[in-house]
């Protein structure tokens, strides 16, 4: 069954670690979630799926970008050569925000909300950030080349 929804909804839950006294460079990163919802009808609002999303205050004293990218996560670390560089461009950001995982139900997919989801996310917290992300399918599934071009497409 495919739900059509009347209205979506983000609900962010912010975990802030600025100005914490902390070893690891991870700690200089603002992690978001956001768990996406739906109202069909006339019905409660209901759980169709999950985002997630970091922002990386580039203005930090002492911050170690790639450190920080590496040891949130090996996947992360791929976003170095490029933000290098625009960094080496003289672009002047404020933040990093990264894109890191939008999931969507099953029988609410083939509807955009994903997109729409993540691009009210940019919105909301990408104000004077570089948005950065990896366009991919993460359902698991073996892919050829093509397979995976046309996904990411």
């Amino acid at each position: 069954m495919v739900l059509v929804p009347d209205y979506i909804d983000i609900r962010y839950t912010l975990t802030d670690r600025y100005g914490v006294d902390s070893p690891e460079p991870n700690d200089q990163l603002e992690s978001i979630t956001g768990v996406i919802t739906m109202q069909v009808a006339d019905g409660e609002a209901q759980p169709i799926g999950e985002l997630s999303l970091a922002r990386i205050d580039l203005w930090e004293h002492d911050l170690d970008l790639f450190e920080v990218l590496d040891a949130e996560s090996s996947e992360w670390a791929a976003y170095w050569p490029a933000l290098d560089e625009v960094a080496g461009d003289g672009v002047d950001f404020r933040h990093i925000l990264i894109c890191d995982r939008v999931q969507i139900s099953e029988q609410a997919r083939g509807q955009q909300i994903g997109l729409h989801a993540l691009a009210r996310a940019i919105r909301t917290w990408g104000e004077g950030a570089l948005v950065v992300l990896f366009a991919s399918p993460t359902d698991g599934e073996e892919r050829d080349p093509e397979q995976l071009r046309a996904a990411r497409a």
